[in-house]
């Protein structure tokens, strides 16, 4: 059995680092190493002796191996993302590194001597940074100015959140400083969500604020963390500028728009009123004219005079007789003429005449007459 060190060189560039190299040295480490998606890193196998066979097995179960002679030879399947390099006393593999590849890597090496195998397991987490943000619940958020505008004693929820990364974000929230050391930010638990089928997280966290008139040009900030065992690979702060306005000058305007408002409600309410009093005016007018045109439809013309052609009794009403004989006219229907006129049909018209009008009204006289009863042309009774 001989001493096995495995060595990870990985390029480790962050926002902070742009272009530090990361080396770790690992002898049955237990700590996991962290290389960001999208670096390049170099993991080593060293021993004392020269080794014969060696092999890496990663997370995705793909194997890469060789047996060294002279030189090494690779002898398992070929990869176009990754590299084996070897030595005499090393054994390494190079890759650019992507999501797939986190987890636990294992490195396996014989020597050519007494052929003892020997395992040494790495920790591969691969960084990813987080889609970052704020959101504010209520209130006039003016995020290109980075201004926060609120009213005095009205409280709102402002969210922070990390998607899609890892490792998990942590928050950090700085409040307004006030001199009765008042709590002005209430913060809530962070809520975590787990992808399935990967490492990646997505997490966030709300803080209530409750704005106070001595908060005015103040900043709120939440400064958001990917950190694991202690380094910080990501970070980013947002910070917003306070404006608060007080509640009295806000109840003022308030009141002024409430009465603009109501002035113009009631002048279309009236409007809409006197609108409808005419349509109601003119409906009842119509309805009025047509009872009348109707009445008048249904009742026939009593002063209607008789025709010298038609061969029916005489009817005439009373006031028409007396104002004939008053004016000293003599009737038509005591002529000659007519009286000649009216008889001159067979007795039958004047019984069917009759039979119909057995009933005559009441302000009516319906005279009938035989030749007997012919009447002078020249009187008036």
């Amino acid at each position: 059995m001989f001493p096995l060190l495995l060595l990870v060189l990985a390029n480790m560039l962050t926002r902070n680092e742009l272009s530090a190299v990361r080396t770790v040295l690992v002898r049955n480490q237990t700590e996991p190493v962290l290389v960001v998606e999208g670096r390049t890193v170099r993991m080593s196998c060293r021993t004392e002796k020269q080794w014969f066979f060696c092999l890496w097995y990663s997370p995705r179960q793909d194997k890469q191996c060789a047996i060294q002679y002279n030189q090494p030879e690779r002898i398992c399947s070929k990869s176009n993302r990754t590299k084996l390099i070897g030595g005499q006393d090393r054994c390494d593999v190079e890759f650019e590194v992507a999501r797939e590849d986190h987890g636990k890597w294992m490195c396996l090496v014989n020597d050519n001597e007494e052929f003892n195998a020997v395992k040494n397991f790495v920790s591969l987490h691969i960084g990813v940074e987080a889609g970052m943000g704020i959101n504010v619940h209520r209130g006039d958020l003016m995020s290109r100015e980075g201004i926060l505008r609120l009213v005095e004693g009205e409280s709102v929820d402002i969210k922070c959140y990390a998607n899609n990364g890892y490792p998990r974000a942590n928050f950090i929230w700085l409040a307004p400083i006030r001199k009765n050391l008042s709590a002005s930010l209430q913060i809530f638990e962070s809520l975590l969500k787990q992808n399935n089928s990967s490492h990646i997280t997505s997490s966030s966290q709300i803080a209530r604020y409750r704005p106070e008139i001595s908060d005015q040009n103040k900043t709120i900030s939440c400064t958001i963390k990917q950190e694991e065992n202690g380094r910080t690979h990501f970070t980013r702060t947002f910070v917003f500028r306070l404006e608060i306005q007080k509640r009295s000058a806000l109840a003022a305007s308030d009141g002024l728009l409430g009465q603009k408002v109501s002035f113009i409600l009631g002048v279309i309410v009236g409007v809409i009123f006197i609108l409808l009093f005419c349509v109601l005016i003119s409906v009842f007018t119509m309805k009025q004219r047509k009872h009348k045109t109707e009445r008048k439809q249904e009742s026939p013309d009593q002063d209607f005079m008789l025709d010298t052609d038609q061969s029916t009794p005489l009817v005439i009403k009373r006031e028409t007789l007396s104002r004939d004989c008053e004016n000293g006219e003599t009737p038509r229907w005591a002529s000659q003429k007519y009286n000649e006129s009216l008889f001159s049909s067979p007795p039958t018209n004047i019984e069917k005449f009759l039979s119909a009008y057995a009933s005559p009204p009441s302000d009516r006289i319906v005279y009938s007459y035989l030749p007997s009863d012919i009447v002078s042309p020249t009187s008036c009774h």
